[in-house]
């Protein structure tokens, strides 16, 4: 969603629904149509509603650390996936973003302790993903416009 292709998620989704072999999944299918659609806009508007899907505050820092970790995996193997390549955004700052997340993906979980420091650092990290994919969203989301009027295919 965050290199702009959401019109091949919506054409993913709609042969999930139209499949009959996941005929028995429909309710499930149309909560990940949701949750695309909450997400798509979140992302779309100047208003800093996204956040990451993470476990709530009253889990344990282990266990939310792993979920961003897992999430950052999530993020940067599905941006790579679609063909996207780092070099397509303009700044060093959402080159460097994007690295970061690759790295956050790769966090040692299992060695955090739990302190005062890492919750705080957790906040501040957690903070910084958040805002970074708000950045490249928009830097991506920028190209494709322009590109757009340019005669380039947007995806």
């Amino acid at each position: 969603m965050c290199v702009g292709a959401n019109d091949e998620a919506a054409a993913y989704i709609q042969a999930l629904i139209e499949d009959k072999d996941l005929a028995s999944f429909e309710s499930e299918i149309r909560a990940l149509v949701n949750l695309l659609t909450v997400v798509h806009r979140q992302l779309s508007t100047l208003t800093f509603d996204f956040h990451l899907l993470l476990p709530d505050d009253d889990a344990s820092l282990a266990q939310r650390a792993k979920a961003m970790s897992y999430w950052c995996h999530g993020f940067s193997d599905s941006f790579l996936e679609s063909g996207t390549d780092v070099s397509r955004f303009k700044t060093e700052e959402a080159k460097d973003a994007f690295y970061h997340i690759t790295e956050v993906s790769q966090l040692d979980y299992d060695s955090l302790s739990i302190s005062e420091a890492d919750e705080k650092s957790f906040v501040e990290l957690y903070e910084y993903i958040r805002m970074a994919v708000l950045m490249m969203f928009t830097e991506l989301q920028s190209e494709n416009i322009t590109g757009a009027g340019e005669g380039n295919t947007v995806h």
